[in-house]
């Protein structure tokens, strides 16, 4: 039988307003459906670390967000200006 139950919540991450908007611009340009995955994977991070500075925090961001990040496809129209349709 299935456990049917949620799992259980995180404890939350007590971060100040200028590590908060340092992770949620990273998040920024992520499809939707990948933010919840990059917020989950910054959050595990910092448990494990600990409270880094702004400058480790940003680098530390970058790192996981490369992992999370999906270029949207090329088409032809990318490289060409708009009187070359």
């Amino acid at each position: 039988m299935h456990n049917l139950l949620p799992p259980p919540p995180l404890k939350p991450l007590g971060v100040n307003d200028e590590s908060y908007s340092i992770i949620m611009a990273a998040a920024a340009p992520l499809a939707r459906g990948l933010r919840d995955a990059f917020l989950e994977d910054v959050a595990s991070t910092l448990r494990n670390i600990g409270d880094p500075g702004p400058g480790a925090l940003y680098r530390l961001v970058r790192e996981i967000q490369k992992r999370h990040f999906d270029p949207p496809a090329e088409n032809g129209y990318m490289h060409s200006s708009k009187y070359s349709r």
